[in-house]
């Protein structure tokens, strides 16, 4: 899938009990949803605590989102980590779970070397070693990195 459908997609909220996954919770919430007219799902954006799960934890939640969901529905995946070799890996293990395209935040640990010319070759590089398409996921408040929007819309070149 190259291009997603229009349409509305919420971030869904990860559940957790006592600390750990709740897949049936996350089920039901998700078949729920099902009934609606919203497009597809976002799963493991910032309402889906991807910050906070390692990577074997996040594989289960869009295993069990993959598995929930309406034929039709696609889930665009928050799949961003702190280096490119990272993001590229977690993309494309998000793939095989199940994700239909990639939601990336921009790396900022190191953030006074995040350059554009240096985020632009992160995209890049993850974009050509990816099996799903990206979107790019950008909070400002969170990630203290910025760019331009000229850069941003220079990336919607890539094939």
């Amino acid at each position: 899938m190259n291009t997603l459908p229009r349409g509305i997609y919420p971030p869904l909220v990860t559940p957790f009990e006592n600390e750990v996954f709740n897949p049936k919770a996350y089920t039901a919430n998700i078949q729920e949803l099902n009934e609606t007219r919203l497009a597809g799902y976002v799963v493991l954006g910032s309402n889906g605590e991807s910050a906070y799960l390692q990577n074997d934890e996040a594989l289960e939640v869009i295993e069990t989102a993959a598995g929930a969901r309406a034929t039709g529905k696609p889930l665009v995946v928050g799949t961003g980590r702190e280096s490119t070799r990272a993001t590229i890996e977690f993309t494309n293990q998000a793939a095989r779970a199940g994700a239909d395209a990639a939601l990336v935040v921009p790396p900022s640990y190191y953030r006074a070397a995040m350059t554009e010319a240096v985020l632009e070759a992160h995209y890049r590089t993850v974009a050509d070693a990816s099996d799903i398409p990206l979107l790019l996921y950008h909070v400002p408040k969170f990630s203290q990195v910025t760019f331009s929007p000229e850069m941003a819309a220079s990336l919607t070149s890539h094939p």
